[in-house]
């Protein structure tokens, strides 16, 4: 008797483990909002390990809370990052530099310069980590290097150039850009750049 309820209360554990997974791929549900609320009570330097946990929605709330908590440590952080041989590391440190102390950005003078060699990286995830995160920081001294990548061989960095270049609607060149990005193969790039013109 105590085994089957042993095994019914498992399954049903693991029935509500499945419910809270299936929506964890979708922003702001319920695993998403779970570990973010954790985190927050975690000092900074806590944090830090859970950059590399293997499982995405772990990493990227851990990246946002330092992001908004906007510390020296975490930007020292990010600048070694992105010189990391793992593609991943570099990933997530264009990700953290990109908005780091979101709003006022206190490290845009100093993040840009390390983020535009980022948009000629041989990972094409680094290459749309680093040209998000140069909209984000509306650096207007990049945008010559993010029209240069939107003749990116990988949709998904033209699309992360797209995004960026509608941070900058009276640049001249950022919305001729965007007219030719607005025609381009893939979907989702002509619906990023479409997206301000």
């Amino acid at each position: 008797m105590r085994i089957k309820r042993t095994l019914v209360g498992l399954r049903v554990a693991r029935v509500g483990i499945q419910m809270i997974d299936v929506s964890s791929d979708n922003s702001g549900h319920s695993l998403r909002m779970l570990v973010w609320q954790a985190l927050k009570l975690y000092p900074s330097h806590a944090l830090i390990p859970f950059l590399n946990d293997r499982t995405d929605i772990v990493r990227t709330a851990a990246a946002r809370e330092l992001q908004i908590r906007g510390e020296i440590e975490t930007f020292h952080l990010a600048e070694k990052m992105i010189k990391s041989r793992r593609s991943r590391d570099r990933d997530l440190g264009a990700f953290l530099l990109g908005q780091l102390g979101t709003p006022r950005m206190p490290y845009k003078k100093r993040s840009v310069p390390l983020l535009i060699p980022l948009l000629t990286d041989r990972s094409a995830q680094v290459r749309e980590s680093a040209a998000s995160a140069l909209g984000h920081l509306q650096a207007k001294e990049a945008i010559a290097a993010l029209v240069a990548a939107s003749d990116d061989p990988v949709a998904d960095v033209r699309r992360g150039v797209a995004s960026a270049l509608i941070s900058f609607p009276r640049n001249k060149a950022a919305r001729l850009c965007l007219r030719k990005l607005a025609n381009d193969v893939d979907e989702d790039v002509r619906y990023w750049a479409r997206d301000d013109l």
